[in-house]
């Protein structure tokens, strides 16, 4: 009960009650030397009052064992949403979770299959029969819509109906064994002529039960479950120096080393790995396991963690640790910033200008003897149930008679026999067909699925090795290439589909037009792109397409650059913040914000500029107010913005809002500190050509450094007031010197319509109101339209 409270509840029903049933059929024949199921509900009423003591104590220390948890349960009742688990699915439209959760647990079990039903077949096993039937349904999930119509939908999608698989398993162990005992004696023949066949097929199935256990044991080898193992060292001492702790942290990639992360750190997270504790709305109302492994769960493990990046002040959150580089993209245009990469080659990003956590944190009040009992009564339990176990076997005079034990049940059967050779041979086949599709070469499908899950997977000497020999450039060039291919898409994303359609020229030539679909923490792509296919002896080759070699105008290129440190004056001592190390904020200009609906959505668009002389971070939240003052929503600027200003630079934003009940009037905070990171500029738009539907143009880099995922972001104006912000990823990288064209659709105006005009004396600047603030402000900005803006994720070292 202590280690899961569920699990007791429903074993009471598939484990105690069977044995109870078993051992009433056993008094029932041997009070009345005979039996008869009239005899045996007679025996039980007669013996009801025993049951009722026994039931009643289980329940008595029940209750004692695990009451803090209900009470606090009680106090405070569980109200996260269903969150999906593979153990509902499909099994057959969902091989994997079948695998996982149907095959694996059964293994070799499948063997006695037909032995073990036949012997649940009779009088005295009729109750683990039941039991065992039962568990094996519910085990299934949605497979067959019983499950749900027995347990009931509510149940259904709160359980991990795993559980019942393995309850069954373990219920069916006692029969296996005597189907496993019953299957050898029947090979033991004195006979010559059969001893050597005998032989034969005892080799087989030990060799078939040894593939079984091994398989289950090495699968992660095929598919990695977990990611490889994160030494938890820097980053305890890095939150546990220069004040840290006092902030949030959240990890990505992490894995179920997320727990043994935070059983090492006193720093709070905003992620957990028990769900019933998690009380966060944003954790809650989606259907949600992880925040670490959001990239598994779709939209709405993407979603739920947007909203934790694009509000981290709301829950103290600073610190990210990225063990994927998959949420590198998300995080920057988020407006976090990369730090550093720690000795355990984890990466640490940071949000700058987010307030420390308050020096009184809300508890929940525990009374001290429900502390006392959580944390001595579940062993008490353990331990006194090993004693009495160890009692019980000390002076026990003769070994009990098994439960299932019956002479019935040695003898097989000749359907038994086929059903083990039936095993087997889907067994035989299933690896003949997994070696066979290992076979990477030999159809046009399994070659350009295997080069696409070799790029994939970034296994990309293994990619070499499908090109076409006669046509394939140097192991040494292909991988130079690939190297010059960066972007979203090359550097960021996994495969999500791959359809292709093949179209055969002849016996040995095809070619296959593919459509992919990579997902990537900021949006999914879907591409189209023609192979060339070639079949020389049996096998088929891709032939390798050069990719685009630009040479840049200059050999040699220097740039001259202005760089910022931020760096106070502070000495080593134990104080964390000095005086002399907090600036002035940055002077941040509020040209104008509108509001604006799409659809049944509610938008903030706006523009700013940072009128000072040093770079600038800058936030932008929004409250938003019905005519009764009510707030309907409070939000933050996040991937539709530039962050990070330099001096005299502007930036567009807008704010998704949601649905909302009739907005009236909004306010915008803006707050800016001075910021020396992701200051690299040196990046443009050339050859910008706009029309009403579609804009054009080349993304140049004239820099020294790398832009990795380049962002363009479009202000649209109806009758020059700023209506809607188109945003916009380019696919591929642009390194330095080099260009990219783009070609942007234009989002289609006629549904966007202009709501509210944003008034100075609402926008709220460092903490000063705008009307306030411009008086010390010398200069303002010259009101024009810019057809632009641009940011980028930039290399690093």
């Amino acid at each position: 009960s202590a280690a899961h409270h569920v699990s007791t509840i429903f074993g009471m029903v598939f484990f105690v009650l069977p044995v109870m049933g078993v051992a009433m059929m056993d008094y029932t024949e041997d009070k009345h030397g005979k039996f008869s199921w009239s005899l045996f509900i007679q025996t039980c009423f007669g013996q009801l009052h025993r049951a009722m003591i026994f039931g009643l104590t289980i329940i008595v220390m029940t209750i004692l064992v695990i009451f803090p948890y209900w009470y606090w349960s009680g106090s405070d009742p569980i109200t996260q949403v269903s969150i999906p688990h593979g153990s509902r699915d499909s099994f057959i439209e969902n091989l994997s979770s079948g695998l996982v959760f149907f095959l694996i647990p059964w293994g070799a079990m499948l063997l006695g299959f037909s032995y073990i039903f036949r012997q649940l077949i009779s009088r005295r096993n009729l109750f683990i029969a039941l039991s065992i039937f039962l568990c094996f349904l519910f085990g299934t999930g949605g497979t067959t819509p019983l499950p749900k119509m027995m347990l009931g939908e509510n149940a259904f999608n709160i359980l991990t109906l795993d559980r019942f698989t393995f309850w069954a398993v373990v219920m069916s162990m006692p029969f296996f064994g005597f189907f496993l005992k019953s299957l050898w004696q029947s090979l033991s023949t004195n006979n010559r002529g059969f001893r050597v066949l005998n032989k034969g097929i005892r080799v087989v199935l030990i060799l078939t039960v040894v593939a079984f256990f091994g398989f289950t044991l090495n699968i992660s080898k095929f598919r990695p479950l977990q990611p490889d193992p994160i030494a938890v060292e820097p980053i305890k001492n890095f939150m546990e120096r220069d004040g840290h702790n006092k902030w949030r942290y959240l990890t990505l990639g992490f894995g179920d080393q997320i727990a043994w992360i935070s059983a090492n750190t006193k720093a709070f997270t905003v992620d957990g790995n028990y769900h019933s504790v998690r009380r966060l709305p944003e954790m809650t109302t989606r259907a949600v396991e992880r925040l670490e492994n959001a990239k598994y769960l779709g939209d709405e493990g993407l979603s739920s963690l947007r909203a934790f990046l694009s509000n981290p002040e709301k829950y103290n959150l600073k610190f990210i640790f990225s063990n994927d580089k998959f949420y590198e993209p998300i995080l920057h245009f988020s407006g976090w910033s990369y730090v550093q990469e720690l000795e355990n080659n984890v990466q640490l990003w940071e949000r700058p200008d987010v307030k420390p956590l308050p020096a009184i944190l809300p508890d929940k009040s525990i009374p001290k003897y429900q502390r006392i009992m959580w944390g001595v009564l579940p062993l008490l339990a353990a331990v006194f149930a090993l004693l009495i176990q160890l009692l019980i076997r000390i002076n026990r005079e003769k070994e009990d008679e098994l439960l299932v034990h019956s002479k019935k049940l040695i003898n097989l059967r000749w359907f038994d026999y086929l059903w083990v050779v039936f095993i087997i041979g889907c067994f035989s086949f299933v690896l003949y067909l997994t070696w066979y599709n290992s076979r990477k070469q030999n159809t046009a499908e399994n070659l350009l699925e295997s080069y696409y899950h070799a790029l994939d997977f970034k296994k990309f000497e293994d990619a070499y090795e499908l090109l076409d020999p006669q046509t394939k450039p140097s192991k040494d060039q292909y991988l130079l290439e690939l190297s010059l291919e960066d972007g979203i898409l090359a550097s960021y994303s996994k495969l999500n589909t791959l359809i292709p359609n093949i179209q055969y020229k002849s016996s040995a030539l095809a070619e296959a037009e593919l459509e992919i679909q990579w997902i990537t923490s900021l949006k999914s792509y879907t591409r189209k792109i023609t192979h060339q296919l070639v079949n020389r002896d049996g096998k088929w080759w891709l032939i390798y397409k050069p990719y685009e070699i630009k040479t840049p105008p200059d050999q040699f290129f220097s740039q001259a650059e202005i760089d910022f440190k931020q760096q106070g004056r502070r000495r080593p001592e134990a104080n964390m913040t000095r005086m002399e190390d907090i600036l002035d904020r940055p002077e941040i200009l509020m040209e104008y914000a509108n509001l604006v609906k799409r659809d049944s959505q509610f938008y903030l668009v706006g523009r700013l500029l940072n009128i000072d002389n040093t770079p600038a971070y800058v936030t932008v939240n929004a409250e938003v107010f019905n005519k009764n003052g009510t707030v309907l929503a409070n939000a933050f600027a996040s991937q539709e913005m530039v962050h990070v200003l330099l001096p005299k630079e502007e930036t567009v934003f807008k704010i998704n809002l949601g649905v909302l009940d009739n907005p009236q009037d909004f306010t915008l905070y803006l707050r800016s500190v001075v910021y020396d990171k992701d200051i690299y500029k040196f990046y443009g738009v050339q050859n910008f050509i706009a029309n009403e539907k579609l804009v054009t143009g080349d993304f140049y880099n004239n820099g020294t450094k790398e832009v990795k995922v380049p962002l363009i972001l479009l202000p649209r104006f109806e009758d020059r007031e700023l209506v809607w912000v188109d945003q916009y990823y380019l696919q591929d990288g642009v390194r330095a010197q080099r260009h990219k064209s783009f070609s942007i659709p234009l989002t289609e105006l006629s549904d966007v319509n202009l709501l509210k005009k944003g008034e100075q004396n609402r926008f709220v600047i460092n903490g000063i109101q705008s009307g306030e603030y411009l008086k010390y402000i010398p200069v303002t900005s010259e009101e024009f339209y810019q057809a632009f803006y641009i940011n980028g994720l930039i290399a690093t070292e």
